[in-house]
This record gives structure tokens, C-alpha cells and sequence, in this order.
């Protein structure tokens, strides 16, 4: 299995944060030890309370797979003390002063306090006239993605990153060059700042040059994710997600809760829901880098060829395809998360109304208890269970239709690539003349 969902693609990711795969040789996966996706190779350890050989924090994991020729390569998120910790004094509070432009030089050296966070936080925002510049962590993130491509010829490579992990892969997916950079399966990165100020211009416009290739995902819910006032000016394609409160106990529980995933809404088929602009955004961007390229086609040569057409035709169908089955996912997730809520709220219903039973019985009879009404409701066939299940069997089909449709969906969608790919096979040249005229349309796209 080569074709992840969106939810498995952020297991991967967070099985960064667990100890167990923080040693070489051990068997890496996902959904319950279930989905095998290769063996730990390498293990970079640099944070506080660990034996480890990065002096600069960084913590990562590389994972091999033969089967499929892929390498993966993890970036872990920060741990230990906001104040006090080498994941926060030397890099996440230098990056974030360097991000919204309040830190007037390079972060300090390791023996020196970070900068103090009033300073950063209430210090206005002036031009950056400065060189660029970024902490040791993420040249070190760059460095091990570039030797993991370099010692690993023939395979293709995938990077996963959450917080200060998706600004590790970032910068190292930004400073590839372009023989190193078309290794790259793709990248899923969650909830860091974005590092686009902080890239040199040849860093940027590889940034640029992924397009949907590299995913960087923010939650508007999350204080984390800073930077992102123009989502052509980041890293890859940056995808809002329409996400929820996650709740909590308290104030910091919360700001942990939603910053971890907390917030995120999954549909039924794996899917994450993302926001409506997000959606739209995205196909209006493919809609027009199709639209240049035929104009630039039609300017180049007159008529189009019988090749372009299918591809064209092709590339429009899929975004079209794709916007639509985003927004049933997006459909589905709300309608999930709707009857969760109902779902709730009839439960909160039936014991208040089994409360006021008892408290109405108990001041003029009181020969029953709480336990004995309870058990009566539910012989006469009133269980809280069923109460639930009527009040939310609307929403139940519903959402069994949105289910139906996505499911259909995503069947034609995959139809219609392996009805291309039967072509491709069989014309080795328009194969060829396909993978060109996807560069050429990576580069619409970059210059929008």
C-alpha cells in the first residue's frame, strides 16, 4: 500500500512524538500496528533530557521502506520547558522573532538567554532590510535530508513535520536544488510557523515550486502557526483546515489540545476538512495555470495537438474532481461533528428529564429511585441509547447519502486516472510529452 489517507498521513507525523520508534532497526507503523511502513534507519536526537548528537535540538527520525522505495524522514515538534528548554531558547523563540520580524540579529549562541518574549511579542513590526538568516536546527533538518537523498539513490523521499518540525521541513525542503527536489514524494507538514520571511530568494522560489506536492496545513484555532498573511508568500500549498474547538481544562490544556490535532475534523474515508476558501482557492489556481498554458500553447504553435487536449481535458476533470470530493469530505466531517453535538444534547435531555421525574416522584411518593426509573425507561423500550438514536437519525442518513456520494466520487476519480495510465503505458511518447507538460504547468502555477 503506496496511497495514504489524509488522518494516516498525520499518524505518521505523530508517531514522531513516541519513544518506542526512537531506536534504529525498530519496525515502523501506523493504524494500530496494522499498516508496516519499513524499519527505522537512522535517529537524530538533540533535545533536553536525551543522550543525543545534535548539539542544536534537532530530533528526527528516518524510516525505510524497500517494498516501495521510499524514505521517510520525520521531524519531531518541541519538547521540555517554554523558557528554559534547547527546543525553545535556541530555536522556536529566535524563529518566531525572526518570523514577524522583531529580532534584530541572528538568535544567540547556545550559552546566552533566548529573547525575552515581552520584547518580541511588543516590539512593531519593521521592514527586514537584513541578510536571512536561521537557527542551527534548521540547517541541521536540511542537512540530514539532503545525506538521507544523497545515501539513498533510487528511492524517493517523504518529509513529516508538526510545529517546530513542519518549520524543519520547510527550510529543508526549501534548500533543495532541483535534481534533489524532484525526489520529493511529497511533504505533510501541521502547525508551524511559516518560514517563508526567513528564506534566501533561491530557497523561496523553491519553495514556491512544490506546489500541492508539499501540504502545510494551519489551524486558524491555533496560537502556533504564525506568519501566514499570504498564503502565496509559504512554503508548498498552505491548507486551512475548518476546524473545531478542541476544549480543555484549562487555558494552556486548550492551547495544547488544539495545537495537537485537537481541532482538526476527519471524514469518514480519511479525509481532513478542510475551509471553503481553502477549497476554492486551490482549484481556481490550477484553473488558471491550465487556462495560461493553453494560451501559451495556442501562442507557441497555433492549434493544440491531440496529446494536449488529453491532457488538458484530463487535468480539468481532476480538478474538478478533486474540489468537489473535498468539499463532501468537508460535508461529511461537519455533518459527523453536527451529530456528535445532537447526539450530546439529547443524552444531557434524557437525564434531566429523568432527574425531574425522580425529584417529582420522590416529594409525592419517593418509593423509587434514580436507578429504578432508569431501568423502567428502559424496559418500556425509552433507553437513553434509543432516545439518542431517534434524535439523531436524521443526521444518521444524511450523512450515509454524503458518504454514498463521496465513496462514488472518489471511484470515478480513481477510474479516470487508471483509464489514463492504460494510455500512458501504452505510448511511451505521450507519457514522455505528459511528465514535461506537468513541469510546465508546475511553472504556471509557481508564477501566479
Amino acid at each position: 500500500m503506496d496511497d495514504y489517507t489524509e488522518k494516516q498521513r498525520m499518524e505518521i507525523t505523530n508517531e514522531g512524538y513516541k519513544d518506542e520508534n526512537w531506536h534504529v532497526g525498530h519496525p515502523f507503523s501506523i493504524d494500530h500496528y496494522k499498516t508496516k511502513l519499513g524499519t527505522v534507519t537512522r535517529v537524530v536526537r538533540g533535545r533536553d533530557g536525551v543522550k543525543g548528537d545534535n548539539p542544536n535540538g534537532l530530533d528526527a527520525l528516518v524510516v525505510k521502506d524497500p517494498k516501495t522505495k521510499t524514505i521517510r524522514v520525520i521531524y519531531q515538534g518541541s519538547r521540555g520547558n517554554m523558557l528554559l528548554s534547547k527546543d525553545w531558547t535556541m530555536n522556536d523563540w529566535p524563529m518566531a522573532g525572526r518570523i514577524m520580524g522583531s529580532s534584530p540579529s541572528p538568535p544567540p549562541v547556545p550559552d546566552r538567554p533566548c529573547p525575552p518574549l515581552l520584547n518580541m511579542l511588543t516590539r512593531p513590526s519593521m521592514p527586514d532590510l537584513r541578510p536571512p538568516w536561521v537557527t542551527g536546527q534548521l540547517k541541521d533538518a536540511s542537512r540530514l535530508l539532503k545525506k538521507t537523498l544523497k545515501d539513498n539513490p533510487g528511492y524517493s523521499v517523504e518529509v513529516y513535520g508538526h510545529s517546530r518540525g513542519s518549520m524543519d521541513g520547510q527550510y529543508a525542503v526549501s534548500s533543495l536544488d532541483e535534481a534533489e527536489a524532484k525526489r520529493i514524494k511529497g511533504a505533510w507538514l501541521y502547525e508551524g510557523p511559516d518560514i517563508y520571511p526567513a528564506l534566501n530568494e533561491g530557497q523561496k522560489k523553491r519553495a514556491r515550486s512544490y506546489g500541492s506536492r508539499v501540504k502545510n496545513y494551519v489551524d486558524s484555532q491555533d496560537l502556533v502557526p504564525i506568519g501566514y498573511r499570504d498564503d502565496k508568500q509559504a512554503v508548498g500549498q498552505v491548507r486551512h483546515v475548518e476546524s473545531t474547538d478542541a476544549g480543555g481544562s484549562n487555558p494552556m490544556d486548550h492551547i495544547g489540545k488544539q495545537h495537537s490535532w485537537g481541532g482538526y475534523q476527519w471524514a469518514s474515508d480519511g479525509s481532513l476538512a478542510l475551509t471553503e476558501q481553502t477549497i476554492d482557492a486551490t482549484q481556481l489556481r490550477t484553473d488558471t495555470a491550465l487556462k495560461n498554458l493553453r494560451s501559451q500553447w495556442e501562442k507557441d504553435g497555433g492549434a493544440l495537438s491531440a496529446g494536449q487536449k488529453i491532457y488538458l481535458d484530463y487535468q480539468q476533470a481532476m480538478s474538478l474532481l478533486t474540489a468537489v470530493s473535498q468539499e463532501m469530505g468537508r460535508t461529511d466531517a461537519l455533518v459527523a461533528a453536527a451529530r456528535k453535538h445532537q447526539a450530546a444534547t439529547a443524552g444531557d435531555v434524557w437525564e434531566k428529564d429523568i432527574t425531574d421525574i425522580y425529584v417529582y416522584q420522590f416529594t409525592s411518593v419517593g418509593d423509587l429511585s434514580r436507578d429504578d426509573l432508569v431501568d423502567i425507561a428502559t424496559q418500556e423500550g425509552h433507553s437513553k441509547q434509543r432516545f439518542i438514536q431517534q434524535a439523531t437519525a436524521s443526521m444518521d442518513a444524511y450523512r450515509d447519502r454524503v458518504k454514498k456520494a463521496h465513496e462514488n466520487l472518489d471511484e470515478l476519480t480513481r477510474t479516470t486516472s487508471a483509464a489514463l495510465k492504460t494510455l500512458l503505458d501504452k505510448d511511451a511518447h505521450l507519457a514522455t510529452r505528459f511528465r514535461q507538460w506537468d513541469t510546465q504547468l508546475d511553472h504556471q502555477e509557481d508564477n501566479l
